[in-house]
């Protein structure tokens, strides 16, 4: 396992990133520009689930199925992309809760799914600083040789 996939705190001990996607999208990282843009990529993602997560917790409190069911099926693929594996189950709990109209437990998956975006966050945040010192020249005064 990679030393930034963690397990989550959660009862179910899930893996929060699944440490093989995790390895493809680090294999883009080969170059100096690919560094950049696995960095850029991350943040897309980060930013999608929380502007996801806002737009859930909106169309849950408008008890809007349709629109909650639409906004879960996006998100599922933007962290199955990245392997965010309990992103996904999460995801599909609430495309099913959507479609049933359980707007309470659409409540408490879109809880969990916050709670569980703190980790992923972490893990993916400490990914790109690992990169970035992978990817930092040596410091001028180590290069010389007295």
């Amino acid at each position: 396992m990679s030393p930034n996939v963690k397990k989550s705190s959660h009862i179910n001990n899930h893996e929060s990133i699944n440490a093989a996607t995790l390895e493809e999208i680090r294999e883009l990282t080969v170059s100096p520009a690919g560094a950049e843009q696995f960095g850029k990529l991350i943040g897309l993602f980060l930013k999608e689930l929380d502007s996801g997560v806002a737009s859930l917790q909106e169309a849950a409190a408008e008890q809007n199925s349709e629109r909650l069911g639409e906004i879960a099926h996006g998100l599922k693929g933007a962290c199955g992309s990245m392997g965010a594996s309990y992103l996904v189950s999460l995801c599909i709990a609430l495309e099913e809760a959507s479609a049933k109209a359980h707007f309470e437990q659409v409540g408490v998956q879109v809880k969990e799914m916050k709670s569980e975006i703190v980790i992923v966050r972490e893990i993916l945040e400490r990914e790109i600083a690992d990169q970035s010192d992978l990817r930092r020249p040596p410091h001028a005064a180590a290069m010389r040789q007295d």
